[in-house]
């Protein structure tokens, strides 16, 4: 379930070492968003 969340949103999941198992999550950097709308809109940093 984890790998298809990570994969879902470009990322990926990997088995770094088996013994303790150690996985590592790379996430892809996606751009900010650039506010259009007015005060009442949440700011995205």
């Amino acid at each position: 379930m984890a790998r298809d969340l990570a994969e879902a949103d470009g990322g990926r999941l990997e088995m770094l070492q088996t013994k303790p198992p150690v996985f590592g999550l790379f996430l892809s950097r996606t751009p900010v968003r650039k506010s259009l709308g007015g005060e009442d809109e949440p700011m995205i940093r």
